[in-house]
């Protein structure tokens, strides 16, 4: 097997200086990406809360509110009904006997 040379104390002295370096700008970096997911974790319980307002807000009506029926909004429902099922229940409510009940 060949020998290393051997390196001289000042080759050696350079690259720990280098090393330490590199050492102080990935600890400055780290820091600076621990205060931005710091930021943004904070930025995600905020809308995070505010979805979860606003969804609750979506499914407000006057049948589960103090809101007035007025202020429903039209195809809110989740099975909203098609013009030809009413027409289809009041023909078959007139053409009944007894007429419709529901």
């Amino acid at each position: 097997m060949a020998e290393e040379p051997q390196r001289s104390r000042i080759e050696l002295q350079g690259d720990v200086d280098s090393l330490r370096s590199e050492n102080e700008a990935l600890r400055f970096e780290i820091d600076s990406l621990r205060l931005q997911n710091t930021t943004l974790a904070k930025q995600v319980e905020v809308l995070t809360t505010k979805i979860a307002e606003l969804e609750k807000r979506l499914g407000r009506n006057s049948s589960n509110s103090s809101l007035s029926p007025s202020s429903d909004l039209f195809g809110r429902n989740s099975t909203p009904e098609s013009s030809y099922d009413v027409v289809d229940t009041v023909e078959a409510c007139n053409a009944s006997d007894g007429g419709c009940q529901e």
